[in-house]
């Protein structure tokens, strides 16, 4: 098959197939810059705005979701909410044990 290859030299390694496996105990792919790379148990992704390593993820730029959780509060299109927290898209706060400690309030009420 012409498209499933092995080729080296110098400059790098060129591996070429529909199913590759690649079987070590460690790996590095890409540069201090980006890489992707595992040992163990452990696995770490990295690139300019996006990390994750050990359970941890560091995000830079924004993250987009319908739904979900975070933290333990719930999210929807218009509220987040934990079991005594909810706050509307509408800016409508509501809770079972509030403290307000220096706030201003303007507008109608």
């Amino acid at each position: 098959n012409p498209s499933t290859y092995i080729s080296g030299s110098a400059t790098g390694i060129q591996i070429s197939g529909s199913n590759v496996d690649v079987l070590t105990p460690s790996f590095f792919l890409g540069s201090s810059e980006q890489f992707l790379s595992g040992s163990g148990t452990s696995m770490e992704i990295s690139s300019s705005a996006f990390h994750l390593s050990g359970g941890s993820a560091i995000f830079s730029g924004s993250i987009t979701a319908n739904d979900g959780t975070l933290g333990g509060f719930t999210i929807n299109q218009t509220e987040i909410s934990a079991s005594d927290l909810l706050l509307k898209s509408s800016g409508q706060i509501t809770g079972s044990n509030v403290l307000i400690n220096h706030w201003l309030i303007v507008g109608n009420i």
